[in-house]
């Protein structure tokens, strides 16, 4: 697969940084909407299978690209990605911008599965059980394929009125989920995610939809020991990915374009 997916024209100093991990190209649409508006911006596929090889993947990447500074934009597990990337490389980076950023507390997976499951009906329950199941398996087509599905599912479960039923992925990847997310879960319930030594030099802005599963304080509690500077954007009628939101998608781009600083040519 490769690395990076370019939109738009050059200079592209803006990075779309996709979650999962292992979720490569969801962020596509993203990107369109962007360049069509007059944006030059990139699309990292990352692959490894580490929190340290995402890290260092992302980094080579961009400076394969140009040596910066950046803007990363970072959905779910990319925002996070965005911040350890930023910690870890500070003259690489000059802001970040997090969108439905997973949280970085102990609880935080806990509370977020508790508040998808409250959402699900009797069915999307059976269902959703079974696939854990599945991609738990040992048997790797099975898994993959119930993997795919599973983020499907909580397309429904995650949104307030979406405008897909489906992720635009282009290619699930179950073993690199599994490795990255094991690592997170891990470090998050030993208090070691963030790195409190090394502080955010650049600005942060946290974009979050009021009916996101995802608990914003969260998000917002670890990160404000650590950013000097931190904004706020909380959306209503929005869940976890804003752009498929037909409620709020207007909202998100007339946000997103000013947090961000896009270019000034937006039609």
């Amino acid at each position: 697969m490769i690395r990076a997916r370019r939109y738009g024209q050059p200079p592209r100093r803006h990075a779309l940084v996709h979650g999962g991990p292992g979720a490569p190209g969801m962020l596509g649409s993203l990107a369109r909407e962007l360049a069509s508006e007059g944006a030059g911006v990139l699309e990292p596929l990352q692959s490894a299978r580490s929190i340290d090889g995402q890290v260092e993947e992302l980094a080579d990447t961009l400076r394969d690209e140009h040596r910066g500074p950046w803007t990363l934009i970072g959905s779910s597990w990319g925002g996070m990605l965005a911040v350890f990337t930023a910690q870890r490389h500070p003259g690489l980076i000059d802001r970040i911008v997090l969108v439905g950023c997973a949280p970085f507390d102990a609880d935080g997976g806990v509370r977020t599965d508790a508040a998808r499951r409250m959402r699900m009906g009797p069915a999307q329950l059976e269902e959703f059980d079974r696939l854990e199941m599945v991609v738990g398996g040992a048997d790797p087509a099975a898994a993959a394929a119930a993997f795919a599905r599973t983020a499907d599912l909580l397309v429904a479960v995650d949104h307030h009125h979406p405008t897909v039923d489906h992720l635009e992925v282009i290619a699930h990847q179950r073993a690199v989920f599994t490795a990255v997310w094991g690592e997170v879960e891990q470090r998050r319930r030993a208090g070691t995610l963030l790195d409190a030594g090394h502080a955010l030099r650049c600005p942060v802005v946290v974009i979050h939809g009021r009916y996101d599963p995802h608990p914003l304080d969260g998000v917002l509690t670890p990160l404000r020991a650590i950013a000097a500077e931190l904004t706020v954007h909380g959306l209503e009628d929005c869940g976890h990915l804003p752009w498929i939101e037909r409620d709020a998608r207007a909202r998100f781009l007339d946000v997103l374009w000013v947090a961000a600083d896009l270019t000034p040519n937006r039609r």
